[in-house]
């Protein structure tokens, strides 16, 4: 990954959810409100939600962190269903 700025990363994620609050956030990713919390304190992002993105919505975790590259890697109908269909097969 590129060069990495907590601050600008933890907005595209905000961005990208449309969670504007650590409490709205921490629900979409089914996580403590804590969890959040921790994360801002250290500065990174935890490689979770960036899976949780991923497979929710098809978000590309290299533009979540660096913002460069495509926005998507699964178009954004498709991520649910791939989701649901790799859990099936587990």
């Amino acid at each position: 990954m590129c060069q990495f700025n907590f601050p600008e990363a933890y907005a595209r994620i905000q961005e990208a959810t449309g969670c504007r609050t650590q409490t709205e956030l921490a629900a979409y990713l089914g996580i403590r409100q804590s969890s959040i919390s921790d994360a801002k304190r250290r500065g990174s992002i935890p490689a979770d939600w960036l899976l949780i993105l991923l497979r929710r919505k098809g978000f590309n975790p290299d533009w979540l962190i660096s913002g460069q590259g495509a926005r998507f890697l699964i178009p954004c109908g498709c991520a649910a269903n791939a989701s649901a269909d790799s859990s099936q097969h587990a």
